[in-house]
């Protein structure tokens, strides 16, 4: 119980960041077509704004992992931008919008955690 506490003390920003993107992903799949274009919207940008500030800090903590990170990053970003026009039409919306929420999660719940488990692992700190 305290080593979980210590741990999200350590890695408070990018579980925030983490958290809102999840919140995000957990409204699209019930959205209103006109509101999963907002959604989505907000969704692609806040992925853009994160994975910037969480690649740069990769690199300045040294993770070993960072250009694999970083490529799952770029998938990521392809997946929606090919995807998103799909999941604003009729009947495989919801398709679409089902498969980049499970890439993203899948990403955020397995890659991310990695990423957490080095900050913890080599007592780094977040700043803010």
């Amino acid at each position: 119980m305290a080593e979980n506490k210590r741990r999200r003390e350590r890695t408070s920003s990018i579980d925030q960041d983490h958290t809102q993107i999840l919140k995000l992903v957990s409204v699209l799949p019930q959205a209103s077509q006109e509101n999963r274009r907002k959604v989505g919207r907000l969704l692609v940008d806040y992925l853009t704004e994160h994975f910037t500030h969480e690649e740069a800090f990769m690199r300045k903590v040294n993770y070993p992992d960072v250009n694999r990170h970083i490529a799952d990053h770029l998938k990521i970003q392809n997946f929606c931008i090919e995807y998103f026009p799909e999941a604003l039409r009729g009947e495989r919306g919801n398709e679409a919008v089902l498969s980049i929420c499970a890439k993203i999660q899948e990403h955020v719940l397995f890659s991310d955690e990695k990423f957490v488990n080095y900050l913890v692992e080599n007592g780094i700190t977040l700043p803010g």
